[in-house]
């Protein structure tokens, strides 16, 4: 069986949960006999494929400004893509992403989506182009793959999809528990903020909950990882809430998520909603307890390896993170549960799902 897989998780993201799902796609295919894989990546800076011989991609010029570097990837790394397609030497395509491209060439094999959320149609409504992308890719594709039962449940919603044409297969973490690195005694007790921290994300209204306790304990500090730096507005506002000393932030390399995670007292995704939620995944293989919103996947990711809340209610925030601060038992407790619910979800699993999908349409 021969699949090809395209460009366009790996033009636009660095880092990042969808050029990561693919990344590691390949990497279990490579070991598969009966699997041969194709790609059209020609130009990238993604980290994950920077040493990966299947890929092979050439670095493109980080000089130039991010979103003209972008799209100057994106259109050559096209031009390979369309090149390949037209050859129509595989048996099944998989796009890595939304954009309508392929449609121009006509082909008979099959096309495999993969459908990870509804945050365009929830809280990106101005990006009308990837709304109509979207929907045409959904409706082009012979199967889709939704990563979550919850996001199942969207697309049927949303989109009317019929729900024979959905297959669920779950996610999961690259980062695991780092045996080489022991329990830090660094004196320094803090709560783990992990991803972006715009609009949906409820980072800013976060930090408001909690600040009581960054004020009331003064070894308590909040660290945050990945996303960029803090911007002006958001140490404005630290400012105003006298915590800015209390809030530090800490690069997102796969060494320093383990450690973070390993050395939290527990780690918060207050998140109002997410298609399937990584960092949930990370927190659990590295031992870390969790308090994470009460909505859309989070609870069919973590299980009762997790302490809920309303994400829309401080009160319920700041209770569930002075539960997980005072009790070392209740953290022991979500620690070990973590471990046991962490073991369900493995790349493997997900390569081999996605194999048995593939194995009915090629």
């Amino acid at each position: 069986m021969r699949i090809h897989y395209d460009h366009q998780a790996f033009s636009i993201q660095e880092y990042g949960g969808i050029s990561r799902y693919f990344y590691e796609l390949v990497r279990q295919f490579q070991s598969y006999p009966h699997i041969e894989v194709s790609n059209s990546v020609l130009f990238s800076n993604n980290e994950y494929i920077r040493r990966n011989k299947f890929f092979r991609p050439i670095p493109f010029f980080k000089c130039i400004k991010l979103q003209k570097r972008i799209k100057t990837m994106i259109l050559l790394n096209e031009f390979k893509s369309m090149y390949t397609l037209k050859r129509d030497e595989f048996d099944l395509f998989h796009p890595t992403y939304y954009d309508t491209y392929y449609l121009k060439v006509k082909s008979k094999k099959p096309v495999v989506i993969t459908f990870h959320d509804l945050i365009h149609e929830k809280f990106k409504q101005y990006d009308q182009i990837t709304l109509s992308n979207k929907k045409k890719v959904l409706n082009r594709a012979d199967q889709i793959i939704s990563v979550s039962q919850s996001s199942k449940n969207d697309l049927i919603e949303h989109f009317n999809i019929p729900a024979e044409r959905i297959k669920v297969i779950h996610l999961a973490s690259s980062i695991s528990f780092p045996e080489d690195i022991i329990k830090e005694p660094s004196g320094v007790n803090y709560l783990l903020y992990v991803g972006g921290r715009n609009d949906y994300k409820n980072f800013l209204f976060f930090v408001t909950a909690i600040v009581p306790l960054l004020q009331k304990h003064p070894d308590l500090f909040l660290y945050c990882s990945g996303g960029g730096r803090f911007t002006k507005d958001e140490q404005k506002l630290f400012k105003e809430l006298k915590v800015e000393h209390k809030i530090k932030y800490h690069p997102a390399t796969d060494d320093h998520l383990k450690r973070l995670y390993s050395n939290a007292l527990a780690f918060f995704f207050p998140s109002i909603y997410e298609g399937f939620g990584l960092p949930l995944l990370e927190a659990m293989n590295c031992g870390c307890p969790i308090g994470a919103s009460q909505t859309s996947s989070f609870p069919e990711v973590s299980g009762d390896a997790a302490l809920y809340f309303n994400p829309h209610d401080k009160e319920s925030i700041l209770s569930v993170a002075e539960i997980l601060i005072n009790s070392p038992q209740f953290r022991a407790e979500l620690r070990q549960k973590g471990f046991l619910r962490a073991k369900e979800f493995s790349w493997q699993k997900t390569a081999m799902k996605t194999y048995d999908l593939y194995k009915t349409l090629a």
